[in-house]
Formats: structure tokens, sequence, C-alpha cells
């Protein structure tokens, strides 16, 4: 099946992209019948940048290193048809981010493996941010670390 390119879907004449789908395009989406009880997994991709050393890898130096956080989170749709609406997550997030963000690793946590900088946002995260499941550290494109809330 095709869809159509636009964000609010459904051909100019006001039907869906099968003709029959959307054909009350006032109604919310959110009302289909089931919607509202199921839950649903977003999540939410972001970047700092931030120096670091691992004194105890072999090879390690301190250097410039650019990591990528993904962000878990759960829970049912509400009146929007959103879990959560992104730029809201951003909002939470952004302010813990923003610690890391230009820091020296080492000085704020020791020892700024993927997995402790995983640990460190989600008990940071987790009290700012309902239904938050995860927090995902990706150091490189094949390395990551995840931490759990709860």
């Amino acid at each position: 099946m095709l869809y159509p390119l636009s964000y609010e879907g459904g051909a100019p004449d006001g039907r869906g992209a099968t003709g029959d789908l959307l054909t009350d395009r006032s109604a919310p989406r959110s009302t289909l019948p089931g919607m509202a009880s199921r839950t649903v997994q977003v999540t939410r991709e972001l970047s700092f940048a931030a120096a670091r050393s691992l004194p105890h890898v072999l090879g390690a130096r301190t250097g410039p290193h650019r990591y990528r956080v993904v962000l878990t989170v759960a829970g049912p749709l509400d009146e929007r048809g959103l879990v959560v609406d992104f730029a809201e997550l951003d909002l939470r997030a952004g302010p813990v981010l923003d610690r890391l963000d230009g820091a020296d690793l080492v000085e704020l946590l020791g020892h700024p493996s993927a997995e402790v900088i995983a640990v460190w946002l989600v008990e940071r995260l987790a009290p700012l941010q309902p239904g938050l499941v995860s927090v995902q550290v990706w150091e490189n494109d094949r390395s990551s670390a995840v931490a759990h809330a709860g």
C-alpha cells in the first residue's frame, strides 16, 4: 500500500490513501477503536559531545567524543494521539544533557563508560519524564549501553 506524502494523510478530495479510511478528516485519530487502551513505546534520539578518557582501557586517551542518546518512553495515547510530545521530551531532557555537553566526563563521572553515562542519565531523567523506559547511550556506531528506568 502506498501512503500519501502529506503528514495529514489522505487525498486532496478528503479521502484516505485507500479512498475510504479517512472519510471524516475532522475526527481525531485517537478515537479509533482500541487505540487509547494500547501501550505504545516511542523513542527520541538526541546527542551531546564531551571530553572523555578511559584510563583503565587499553589505548584510551582524552579527547572530544560525540555520543548519541536514545530515550524510550511508553504509555497510552493521550487525546492528541501521542505518548509524549517530542518537543516536551526535548525540554525535559535538554537541561540534563546540557550538563554533559562540553563537559570533561572524567571530572563529572569518574569512569565515563557508556554504561556509567546511561545510568547517570536514567537516574536524572526518570523523575522528570513519566513513562521513561530506558536510556541508551551509543559511543560509536557499533557500541552502546542501555540503562532501564525503574
